[in-house]
Protein backbone atom coordinates (compact mmCIF):
# COMPACT_ATOMS: atom_id res chain seq x y z
CA UNK A 1 0.00 0.00 0.00
CA UNK A 2 2.86 2.40 0.79
CA UNK A 3 4.39 1.69 -2.61
CA UNK A 4 0.99 2.36 -4.22
CA UNK A 5 0.68 5.73 -2.48
CA UNK A 6 4.17 6.63 -3.66
CA UNK A 7 3.18 5.84 -7.22
CA UNK A 8 -0.09 7.74 -6.78
CA UNK A 9 1.86 10.92 -6.07
CA UNK A 10 4.69 10.44 -8.56
CA UNK A 11 3.14 9.08 -11.75
CA UNK A 12 2.74 11.71 -14.46
CA UNK A 13 -0.53 10.75 -16.13
CA UNK A 14 -3.98 10.25 -14.66
CA UNK A 15 -4.41 7.14 -16.79
CA UNK A 16 -1.28 5.59 -15.28
CA UNK A 17 -2.53 6.39 -11.79
CA UNK A 18 -5.89 4.80 -12.55
CA UNK A 19 -4.21 1.69 -13.96
CA UNK A 20 -2.03 1.29 -10.88
CA UNK A 21 -5.01 1.82 -8.55
CA UNK A 22 -7.14 -0.69 -10.47
CA UNK A 23 -4.38 -3.30 -10.43
CA UNK A 24 -3.93 -2.83 -6.70
CA UNK A 25 -7.68 -3.02 -6.09
CA UNK A 26 -7.95 -6.27 -8.04
CA UNK A 27 -5.14 -7.78 -6.00
CA UNK A 28 -6.20 -6.35 -2.61
CA UNK A 29 -9.96 -5.62 -2.70
CA UNK A 30 -10.18 -5.09 1.07
CA UNK A 31 -8.41 -1.70 0.86
CA UNK A 32 -11.43 0.62 0.72
CA UNK A 33 -9.31 3.76 0.60
CA UNK A 34 -8.29 2.80 -2.95
CA UNK A 35 -11.96 3.09 -3.92
CA UNK A 36 -11.98 6.71 -2.75
CA UNK A 37 -8.82 7.43 -4.73
CA UNK A 38 -10.33 5.84 -7.84
CA UNK A 39 -13.53 7.82 -7.36
CA UNK A 40 -11.67 11.11 -7.31
CA UNK A 41 -9.43 10.14 -10.23
CA UNK A 42 -12.48 9.41 -12.38
CA UNK A 43 -14.14 12.58 -11.07
CA UNK A 44 -11.17 14.65 -12.24
CA UNK A 45 -11.38 13.02 -15.67
CA UNK A 46 -15.14 13.79 -15.78
CA UNK A 47 -15.95 10.11 -16.06
CA UNK A 48 -19.04 10.58 -13.91
CA UNK A 49 -20.45 7.05 -13.93
CA UNK A 50 -17.11 5.49 -13.01
CA UNK A 51 -16.67 8.01 -10.21
CA UNK A 52 -20.15 7.22 -8.90
CA UNK A 53 -19.40 3.51 -8.89
CA UNK A 54 -16.25 3.86 -6.80
CA UNK A 55 -17.61 6.53 -4.46
CA UNK A 56 -20.66 4.41 -3.70
CA UNK A 57 -18.55 1.30 -3.06
CA UNK A 58 -16.25 3.35 -0.82
CA UNK A 59 -19.12 4.64 1.32
CA UNK A 60 -21.32 1.53 1.52
CA UNK A 61 -21.02 1.52 5.31
CA UNK A 62 -21.55 5.29 5.62
CA UNK A 63 -17.91 5.98 6.45
CA UNK A 64 -14.84 7.19 4.62
CA UNK A 65 -11.14 6.65 5.16
CA UNK A 66 -9.03 9.24 3.32
CA UNK A 67 -11.39 12.05 2.40
CA UNK A 68 -14.06 13.71 4.52
CA UNK A 69 -17.40 12.01 4.00
CA UNK A 70 -18.85 15.40 3.10
CA UNK A 71 -16.44 15.69 0.16
CA UNK A 72 -17.42 12.30 -1.16
CA UNK A 73 -21.17 12.96 -0.88
CA UNK A 74 -20.74 16.37 -2.50
CA UNK A 75 -18.74 14.83 -5.36
CA UNK A 76 -21.35 12.08 -5.72
CA UNK A 77 -24.10 14.70 -5.93
CA UNK A 78 -22.14 16.62 -8.56
CA UNK A 79 -21.61 13.44 -10.61
CA UNK A 80 -25.31 12.57 -10.45
CA UNK A 81 -26.12 16.11 -11.54
CA UNK A 82 -23.84 15.72 -14.54
CA UNK A 83 -25.68 12.57 -15.65
CA UNK A 84 -29.03 14.27 -14.95
CA UNK A 85 -30.16 11.96 -12.14
CA UNK A 86 -31.63 14.69 -9.98
CA UNK A 87 -33.13 12.31 -7.40
CA UNK A 88 -29.74 10.83 -6.52
CA UNK A 89 -28.16 14.27 -6.78
CA UNK A 90 -30.68 15.55 -4.24
CA UNK A 91 -30.15 12.57 -1.92
CA UNK A 92 -26.40 13.18 -1.80
CA UNK A 93 -26.73 16.94 -1.27
CA UNK A 94 -29.13 16.13 1.58
CA UNK A 95 -26.46 13.86 3.08
CA UNK A 96 -24.07 16.82 2.92
CA UNK A 97 -26.65 19.11 4.54
CA UNK A 98 -27.06 16.62 7.40
CA UNK A 99 -23.33 16.78 8.02
CA UNK A 100 -23.20 20.60 7.80
CA UNK A 101 -25.76 23.09 6.51
CA UNK A 102 -23.11 25.81 6.57
CA UNK A 103 -20.63 24.03 4.30
CA UNK A 104 -19.90 25.99 1.12
CA UNK A 105 -22.27 25.42 -1.80
CA UNK A 106 -24.35 22.66 -0.16
CA UNK A 107 -27.64 24.51 0.35
CA UNK A 108 -27.36 26.49 -2.87
CA UNK A 109 -26.62 23.36 -4.90
CA UNK A 110 -29.43 21.45 -3.19
CA UNK A 111 -31.74 24.36 -3.93
CA UNK A 112 -30.69 24.42 -7.56
CA UNK A 113 -31.24 20.67 -7.79
CA UNK A 114 -34.80 21.18 -6.50
CA UNK A 115 -35.22 24.07 -8.96
CA UNK A 116 -34.29 21.73 -11.83
CA UNK A 117 -36.99 19.36 -10.57
CA UNK A 118 -39.48 22.26 -10.62
CA UNK A 119 -39.90 22.06 -6.84
CA UNK A 120 -39.77 25.81 -6.66
CA UNK A 121 -41.13 26.45 -3.16
CA UNK A 122 -38.64 24.06 -1.56
CA UNK A 123 -35.82 25.62 -3.61
CA UNK A 124 -36.94 29.13 -2.62
CA UNK A 125 -36.74 28.21 1.05
CA UNK A 126 -33.17 26.97 0.65
CA UNK A 127 -32.08 30.05 -1.29
CA UNK A 128 -33.60 32.26 1.41
CA UNK A 129 -31.63 30.32 4.03
CA UNK A 130 -28.45 30.85 2.02
CA UNK A 131 -29.07 34.58 1.79
CA UNK A 132 -30.00 34.85 5.46
CA UNK A 133 -26.84 33.00 6.53
CA UNK A 134 -24.73 34.78 3.87
CA UNK A 135 -23.76 31.45 2.25
CA UNK A 136 -22.78 31.47 -1.42
CA UNK A 137 -24.64 34.74 -1.89
CA UNK A 138 -23.27 35.30 -5.39
CA UNK A 139 -25.00 32.17 -6.65
CA UNK A 140 -27.88 32.04 -4.19
CA UNK A 141 -29.05 35.56 -5.09
CA UNK A 142 -29.18 34.71 -8.80
CA UNK A 143 -30.95 31.43 -8.09
CA UNK A 144 -33.40 33.17 -5.77
CA UNK A 145 -34.37 35.55 -8.58
CA UNK A 146 -34.72 32.59 -10.98
CA UNK A 147 -37.05 30.78 -8.61
CA UNK A 148 -39.14 33.93 -8.05
CA UNK A 149 -39.55 34.24 -11.82
CA UNK A 150 -40.50 30.56 -12.09
CA UNK A 151 -43.12 31.06 -9.37
CA UNK A 152 -44.54 34.07 -11.23
CA UNK A 153 -43.43 36.39 -8.41
CA UNK A 154 -42.17 39.08 -10.80
CA UNK A 155 -42.98 41.94 -8.42
CA UNK A 156 -40.99 40.23 -5.64
CA UNK A 157 -38.07 39.63 -8.01
CA UNK A 158 -38.06 43.31 -8.97
CA UNK A 159 -38.21 44.37 -5.32
CA UNK A 160 -35.36 42.00 -4.40
CA UNK A 161 -33.13 43.41 -7.12
CA UNK A 162 -34.12 47.01 -6.36
CA UNK A 163 -33.26 46.54 -2.69
CA UNK A 164 -29.69 45.96 -3.85
CA UNK A 165 -28.55 43.99 -0.82
CA UNK A 166 -27.20 41.23 -3.08
CA UNK A 167 -25.67 41.59 -6.52
CA UNK A 168 -27.58 39.86 -9.31
CA UNK A 169 -26.08 39.17 -12.72
CA UNK A 170 -26.77 41.65 -15.50
CA UNK A 171 -28.75 39.24 -17.73
CA UNK A 172 -31.14 38.45 -14.87
CA UNK A 173 -31.52 42.15 -14.10
CA UNK A 174 -32.45 42.78 -17.72
CA UNK A 175 -34.84 39.84 -17.81
CA UNK A 176 -36.62 40.98 -14.63
CA UNK A 177 -36.85 44.56 -15.91
CA UNK A 178 -38.86 43.32 -18.92
CA UNK A 179 -41.36 41.36 -16.81
CA UNK A 180 -44.78 42.67 -15.79
CA UNK A 181 -44.95 44.08 -12.30
CA UNK A 182 -47.27 41.38 -10.94
CA UNK A 183 -47.28 38.47 -8.53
Amino acid sequence: YCKLIGQFYTLNSEDEVIDVLLQFHQKYPAYRSVLELLGFQYYEKKMWRNAICYFEKATEDGNSLLYPLMSIYFSLAWCYGKIKDTRQEEANYRECAEISREAPFVLNNLGYCLFKQKRYNAAKTLFEECLEKKLDVQFAANNYVRVLIALGRNKDAKAFIKKGEFKVQKSLNEKVAKLENTN
